[in-house]
């Protein structure tokens, strides 16, 4: 029996790891301990409710005014008393994508000489600006983990890049996918949501590099693109004042534009099912949407998900106002709703994933 440590701490995490969790646990070989971080606490719950997901221990809760630097001490100090205190047995570490729950996680195992396993490694922007500061969080990541659980073909060339030996990397598709199958016979409107007219589009904007005065210039660029392709749009906010409070400084004048509520997990995967388009920062909706069949005007400088532009129904469009304008205009002319697509997987990730896994760890072991 061999026994894995799952950490987590954020939403986008949570959803991810929900199907890895699940097979993880149907095998009978593995024992699996998950650990929520705190990193976003509340924000977690409706996933974890939505999806049945269960936690076998929280960290303590974080603050939320502490700088990035603090906030991962407090992970690294919570996770290592908990490891003492529980007297955890862990053959592995493994953690998903690149928020600092993912880089504490891999911090720990590190430390501690566990095995590192990397869901969702290899993409890059290769700018350590955008997305901040996860760019650094998984090009940090790549130098100690393992295993690395590459989505795509294109992730997993960045990290033959990196020199990480080729042994360790395996394409397995994206996690997010797996998610999103599992969810579609769950999807539910939002309260709201039978008030909204046939053709509609979503915004969701919430990093960390968007705050303040450039969220301001952001929603003035999707105000303008608005005004000209006429189509009504429902702005998603993020508890973070920082951007939030900017948007809505914008925004709430304005017709067409209408300012809500986060909504739960399965509430945004009906939204975008539903939308003629979606205007967003999120790297994880760019996976979904794309899947879905549904464009994207991604108002980022780069993205880590090439692939969404490749195959046609993504734009990036930085964020300058006329940039982001002319962006929404090209892309509701150029990018009709889609079929499905299995850019970013088929659905059987987290199933590779475990195979993988078990086949490292019986490596591992006869190594030592």
């Amino acid at each position: 029996m061999s026994n894995i440590l799952v950490v987590f701490g954020t939403r986008p995490e949570a959803i991810k790891l929900w199907p890895v969790v699940h097979a993880l646990r149907e095998d009978p070989e593995l024992n699996v301990r998950v650990v929520h971080t705190g990193q976003h606490r509340e924000l977690t719950n409706d996933v974890l409710q939505s999806v049945g997901l269960e936690v076998d221990h929280f960290l303590r809760h974080m603050e939320e005014e502490q700088d990035l630097s603090n906030r991962l001490s407090a992970i690294l100090s919570s996770l290592n008393s908990a490891y003492d205190e529980l007297g955890w047995d862990v053959d592995a570490v493994l953690v998903q994508g690149d928020t600092l729950s993912t880089m504490a996680g891999a911090f720990f195992g590190f430390y501690r000489s566990l095995p590192v396993v990397h869901v969702e490694a290899g993409l890059r922007t290769h700018c350590l600006d955008e997305p901040y500061p996860e760019e650094f969080h998984r090009q940090t990541i790549a130098q100690i983990a393992q295993l690395h659980l590459a989505p795509t073909e294109q992730a997993a060339t960045n990290l033959r890049a990196e020199s990480v030996p080729d042994d360790q990397i395996v394409v397995t598709g994206n996690t997010g996918v797996d998610a999103l199958w599992k969810m579609m016979a769950r999807i539910e409107a939002p309260s709201w949501g039978d008030a909204l007219p046939e053709d509609f589009g979503v915004v969701t904007i919430h990093r960390r590099e968007h705050q303040g005065m450039l969220a301001t210039q952001i929603a003035n660029g999707i105000a303008c693109g608005q005004r000209t392709i006429d189509l009504p749009l429902v702005v998603i906010l993020h508890p973070n004042p920082e951007v939030s409070g900017y948007l809505q400084d914008v925004f709430d004048p304005l017709e067409g534009i209408r300012c809500v509520e986060p909504v739960s997990y399965p509430q945004m995967v009906w939204l975008q099912k539903k939308a003629r388009l979606v205007i967003t920062d999120s790297g994880g909706l760019q996976e979904e949407c794309t899947t879905l069949g549904t464009p994207v005007v991604v108002v980022r400088n780069y993205t880590d998900r090439p692939e969404a532009v490749e195959h046609g129904l993504a734009q990036v469009c930085g964020t300058q106002v006329e940039r982001i304008a002319r962006g929404m205009q090209d892309v509701l002319q150029s990018a009709p709703k889609g079929d499905v697509s299995t850019v970013f997987g088929d659905g059987g990730a987290s199933e590779r994933i475990v195979t993988s896994l078990k086949e490292h760890l019986n490596r591992w072991a006869a190594s030592q």
